[in-house]
């Protein structure tokens, strides 16, 4: 097989990884479907169609048996793709994240993870302020004053914890190790990070996700570790469920451009201070070392 062929075996099997979770998802939602569909029909409004729409909005709205279905897949994409992962890398060189741990490393966790929710957020203010009504429906779809206080709960638990582990393991670990196997790392770190947005269904998180899932995976170019990514991603996702800034007062457009520069600038800082961390420990990563 010549080297073109491999690589699109390899982007294909990239892709085989992202829509299998899309299947795992749903097949975890067919029961909540037929919940929803039986709890309709009981109420007499699957007549001419219209329950199905009510059926969607239902869904949609994140119901307390929908939270948990999320979690059963967050959990089992885990294993899932944990097992995939250390499958097709059996044979690479492995980084052990935690040997000669440093406080660069640390340093460079906080850094990355203030610079990048400053920029990324303060962005897509700007952003809000063109596309009003994209970010008032996103708005509105994340509401979840439906949810029970557990179910609030187990979504904030899930989203911050569980999720980041998955989406790691899936998108830096699977989904990035064919990608690079058939392109240069630029174009294979644009594909994971493409594909990681695509997952979350919406124009806004998809924004959000993509930017994030650019600056993770070159961490993780770096340090050849899922524990460095997932450890940035928890972070960034805490910092994310509890902002300390939310609105700036005065001229909001030239706040927003002046904190979200700011952003940018800690985000380069941290990224320096995180190299310096794998070259002060002379690791040797895929057959070169940095010193």
């Amino acid at each position: 097989m010549n080297k073109f062929l491999k690589g699109v075996l390899n982007i294909f099997m990239a892709l085989v990884a992202f829509f299998a979770s899309i299947l795992l998802q749903g097949v975890l939602i067919l029961p909540v479907m037929f919940y929803y569909m039986s709890s309709l029909k009981a109420m007499g409004k699957l007549e001419n169609g219209a329950g199905f729409v009510e059926l969607l909005k239902g869904i949609t709205k994140l119901s307390d048996l929908a939270v948990w279905v999320t979690v059963a897949w967050g959990i089992l994409g885990v294993f899932v793709f944990l097992l995939w992962y250390k499958r097709v890398t059996k044979e690479e060189n492995k980084i052990r994240f935690f040997t000669g741990f440093s406080g660069y490393t640390v340093i460079g966790f906080v850094f990355i993870t203030i610079g990048a929710q400053l920029f990324i957020n303060y962005a897509c203010e700007i952003l809000e302020g063109v596309f009003s009504n994209v970010f008032s429906q996103y708005e509105s779809l994340m509401d979840m004053s439906g949810l029970s206080t557990v179910g609030t709960i187990v979504m904030l638990v899930y989203g911050i914890f569980i999720a980041p582990i998955h989406e790691e393991i899936l998108f830096r670990g699977v989904i990035m190790h064919y990608s690079k196997k058939a392109v240069p790392f630029v174009i294979a770190n644009f594909i994971q990070a493409l594909l990681f947005g695509i997952m979350h269904m919406n124009i806004v998180q998809s924004t959000y996700a993509f930017l994030v899932g650019l600056i993770l995976g070159y961490v993780f170019e770096k340090s050849k570790n899922l524990t460095s990514t997932i450890v940035i991603h928890i972070m960034f996702n805490i910092m994310g469920s509890f902002p300390i800034i939310k609105t700036l007062p005065g001229n909001p457009l030239l706040g927003n451009i002046i904190v979200s520069v700011v952003g940018l600038m800690v985000l380069v800082v941290g990224i320096v201070f995180y190299n310096y961390y794998i070259k002060e420990r002379g690791l040797i990563i895929s057959g070169k070392r940095y010193d």
